[in-house]
């Protein structure tokens, strides 16, 4: 996260999320915000509020990286399915990730957005 732009406005490893683009981050609503800012509204950068572990408050706008796309590759026979497989694991690696503690505290991970 050295050249990031949430390095660069002060995110800390163990910020609490408040809430990003408005949705209040919890294990229920995790799909919608998932399906809302990666699938119907992709968007160049997220509004997140957060509170630091000195319970300051943070209201950021967090740009995302851009990323050139490969050119197209032919993708007859057995390139097609290589292809697939390439972008599933590719989803897999840099999808928001989270886990629930016994205690009621819900842990994400951000690898990257588009």
């Amino acid at each position: 996260m050295n050249s990031s732009d949430e390095s660069k406005k002060g995110i800390k490893e163990g910020d609490q999320v408040l809430t990003i683009n408005g949705f209040t981050p919890t294990p229920d609503n995790l799909w919608k915000m998932n399906y809302t800012l990666d699938v119907l509204r992709p968007q160049p950068a997220l509004r997140v509020s957060l509170l630091s572990s000195t319970n300051d408050r943070k209201d950021l706008d967090v740009v995302a990286s851009m990323h050139q796309v490969p050119p197209v590759r032919d993708l007859t026979g057995e390139g097609i399915w290589d292809y697939l497989r390439e972008i599933e694991e590719q989803s897999h690696e840099n999808g928001m990730r989270w886990v629930g503690t016994k205690d009621g505290v819900m842990i994400l991970k951000f690898p990257e957005f588009v």
